[in-house]
């Protein structure tokens, strides 16, 4: 069951993100699969798994790896990182984890 305050933070997340990708343009479609955390520096930075697909006669399906950041007076929305972590020809999603976390470790910078 999912309570107010879950709705909240899951409408505030599509939010975040849809302000974020607005900025990339034409020529695919984004849709947010997973939110894997948030981070307080110099603003907020949000790290999410978007499955994207391209906007031509034989779409291609890939996923990537996106970390926006919010400045503390939600006037602006950058893109901090886009990386493709897995194409539709690739390695099933199963590694998906693990590529994840390797990826993600390091933009963090964890130890």
């Amino acid at each position: 069951m999912v309570d107010g305050n879950t709705t909240k933070i899951l409408v505030k997340l599509q939010e975040v993100f849809n302000k974020a990708v607005k900025s990339l343009g034409v020529g695919q479609t984004r849709e947010l699969m997973l939110w894997l955390g948030t981070q307080l520096v110099n603003g907020h930075n949000y790290a999410f798994v978007v499955r994207t697909e391209s906007a031509t006669l034989k779409p291609t399906v890939s996923y990537e790896l996106l970390i926006c950041n919010i400045s503390f007076d939600k006037q602006i929305y950058s893109i901090y990182s886009l990386e493709k972590i897995i194409t539709s020809s690739s390695s099933p999603v199963v590694a998906l984890s693990v590529v994840l976390w390797q990826r993600l470790k390091y933009k963090l910078q964890i130890a």
